[in-house]
C-alpha cells in the first residue's frame, strides 16, 4: 500500500479517505497513512475538499538547506 499524501510505500495500515474535487464535483477514495490522517481537514460530510482531485491536500513542508 502507498499513502496518497506523503507517498511513502509499504505502510502497515491505511485508512480510506474520500476526496472531493470542488471544481469538477468528483469524489475519489484514497489510502492515507496514520501519520497524515490527523493533518487533513474534513468537511461536514467527512470528505477532504481539494481544488484538483489529482493533487494532495497537505502542503509540502519547505526545508531550508
Amino acid at each position: 500500500m502507498k499513502c496518497w499524501e506523503c507517498k511513502r510505500k509499504d505502510i502497515p495500515r491505511a485508512s480510506l479517505v474520500f476526496y472531493y474535487d470542488i471544481k469538477h464535483d468528483i469524489v475519489m477514495p484514497r489510502d492515507v497513512c496514520d501519520n497524515c490522517l490527523p493533518k487533513l481537514k474534513f468537511n461536514k460530510l467527512h470528505h477532504v475538499e481539494v481544488d484538483n482531485i489529482r493533487k494532495t491536500s497537505i502542503k509540502k513542508e519547505v526545508t531550508n538547506v
